[in-house]
């Protein structure tokens, strides 16, 4: 859509790749001459790294990869507008500023949701995950990029979440469906902000939030601006943004 609105000669294709096919299918990539950028998905965004030439200081600092430019030579350049798309999503839910945030997941778009609120000087940060060592390695990297911030990791469980909402001001959710453990939202903060990076339906958890009354927000807006931003690095055109957000509603629609 966004190509044809602007009169880019181009179109994006999508592909499901399994892990064991990865390898081979970045060697094809790379091969073929018309392809000019991609766009990378959980769980790649990590996997993509040793492919890349170069990566921008974003994704150098998070570590994970969600597009990338390629040459006319097929050497590719790794970047991560996904901070844009979360940046753009947390202003809309009047969330740039905050005391603590809790994050649910410890793959590479939390890592890109960590970056995003210790850039923005959260107070704490609290990283939940089921698998403690992941956790603890997005821990430790950022907490050498942002030494004064308070990280610290917790297992994700039932009784652990009720513990952390209470004094939550910001919660995301970085989790694939299905959401893995029960939440409840009773003891939560009046002011506590949500946001659900998934988009494609609403999560167990994004329902029960809602109907908690919690201000929340899912990843369609995410979704649209770092598409935005992903267009803008392949062209060097500026990306009709309204138009790609009202072609994801329909979409999602059907």
């Amino acid at each position: 859509m966004a190509f044809k609105k602007t009169g880019y000669g181009g179109r994006y294709d999508l592909f499901q790749i399994s892990n064991d096919k990865f390898d081979s299918a970045m060697e094809q990539i790379q091969r073929i001459d018309d392809v000019k950028g991609l766009n990378i998905t959980a769980p790649y965004k990590e996997m993509i790294l040793p492919y890349l030439i170069r990566l921008d200081a974003q994704s150098k600092a998070i570590g994970a990869v969600n597009t990338v430019k390629i040459s006319c030579d097929g050497k590719m350049t790794g970047f991560n507008t996904d901070t844009d798309g979360i940046a753009f999503s947390l202003s809309k839910l009047g969330a740039l500023k905050g005391s603590s945030c809790v994050i649910l997941g410890a793959g590479g778009a939390a890592r890109a949701c960590a970056y995003t609120v210790l850039k923005r000087r959260f107070d704490s940060l609290v990283i939940m995950n089921r698998t403690r060592d992941r956790a603890e390695k997005l821990r430790s990297d950022f907490k050498k990029l942002f030494p004064r911030a308070k990280i610290r990791i917790a297992p994700l469980s039932n009784e652990q979440f009720a513990k952390e909402i209470r004094n939550c001001y910001l919660l995301i959710n970085a989790v694939t469906s299905p959401f893995p453990i029960a939440v409840d939202f009773s003891r939560a903060p009046r002011n506590l902000k949500f946001f659900d990076l998934g988009y494609k339906k609403p999560s167990s958890i994004l329902r029960i939030a809602r109907k908690s009354k919690i201000k929340s927000i899912d990843g369609l807006l995410m979704l649209a601006e770092q598409g935005a931003k992903s267009f803008e690095i392949w062209t060097g055109m500026k990306a009709p943004r309204k138009s790609m957000l009202l072609a994801g509603k329909r979409q999602l629609a059907n």
